[in-house]
């Protein structure tokens, strides 16, 4: 039988396995732990565990983290397991702020100046500043979200408000260093009014949602987010003029257009849901926005065969991932 090389094996076969698996085969040899905590060989299995529909849901409750299972947009009944955090905090006192290739950037209430770069696969952390007030993340009046530059380097994007104007840093996890950048200068988006929420990464741009928050009796109310279904962004659009308007569109060039109207919709009550992230559960799709508001969704097949493909969304109790061995540090 023919002998099959170290790189082919690393390749062909080692890439594809769970990361668990591969944290084990780090201690076959040194040469093995080298190769396999490379950056080259995560990316390599990286983009195989993107290329499935397998994904992990992280959610948030009063005594735990919980994660589980979701295949095809569906959870896997029976998966849920308790993970632990790097930190001791409640954890309904985290927040998700952005999740790219199994790593989440986190923020904690119970510490004001912390972002966290975190994986919870690995467990694996960094903190990315704590000199507050100067860095520190205001979760009033701050957002996020994560990406990589032309040159593979993974960025954290965190964009201030102060003083009515907008300001965004920009962390190099290659250079552990954070650079200012001009962002949005002579706008009116940095005003209190504005409510900005997390971002979304699609194909090489990161996507806000900013409203005005003001209260007239001749508005109708409505409220989106933000969402990535095969790669492509796509936005929910929740109203209520004089009944419940429930509806999905993808972005294409630079025009919205409704690709599902929902008409098995219902707001639940807060109290009944409040710990429920965005998922499909028994056919029932999910979403919790940032403003309170919960909707429950009975899918049709038709529907529930469009989002299934969802890749990746960040809600206020929980967010989507996969698994991966992608260190939060250089």
């Amino acid at each position: 039988m023919e002998a099959i090389h170290f790189e082919t094996l690393v390749v062909e076969v080692l890439s594809r396995l769970p990361p668990k698996s591969i944290c084990r085969f780090n201690c076959v040899s040194k040469a093995w732990c080298v190769e396999l905590s490379s950056n080259q060989f995560a990316m390599l299995h990286c983009l195989r565990v993107n290329k499935t529909k397998n994904r992990k849901l992280i959610s948030l409750n009063d005594m735990s983290i919980d994660v589980e299972n979701v295949t095809c947009g569906k959870i896997q009944i029976g998966s849920r397991k308790s993970i632990s955090f790097p930190f001791e905090t409640p954890p309904l006192l985290i927040r998700f702020l952005s999740s790219l290739d199994g790593l989440l950037l986190v923020f904690m209430e119970s510490c004001i100046s912390q972002l966290i770069l975190w994986n919870p696969t690995t467990n694996c952390y960094t903190i990315l500043f704590d000199d507050y007030p100067k860095h520190g993340y205001d979760h009033q009046y701050d957002t996020g979200a994560i990406y990589y530059d032309q040159y593979k380097d993974l960025k954290v994007l965190h964009i201030k408000r102060r003083y009515n104007n907008v300001f965004a840093s920009v962390y190099s996890r290659r250079f552990g260093i954070w650079i200012d950048v001009e962002f949005l200068n002579a706008t009116g988006f940095g005003s209190r009014s504005y409510v900005w929420f997390v971002g979304t990464l699609s194909a090489k741009t990161v996507y806000f949602i900013v409203s005005q928050s003001w209260w007239s009796k001749d508005v109708i109310l409505s409220q989106g987010h933000l969402i990535t279904i095969n790669r492509k962004i796509h936005m929910f659009i929740v109203s209520e003029p004089k009944e419940l308007i429930f509806e999905l569109f993808k972005l294409e060039g630079e025009l919205w257009h409704k690709v599902l109207y929902f008409q098995n919709s219902q707001i639940v009550s807060f109290q009944s849901r409040r710990h429920q992230s965005h998922i499909m559960e028994y056919n029932t799709w999910i979403l919790m926005s940032e403003w309170g508001h919960i909707v429950n969704v009975k899918l049709t097949s038709e529907e529930l065969e469009y989002i299934q493909d969802v890749d990746t969304f960040t809600g206020v109790n929980g967010a989507l991932f996969i698994e991966t061995t992608i260190s939060p540090f250089s």
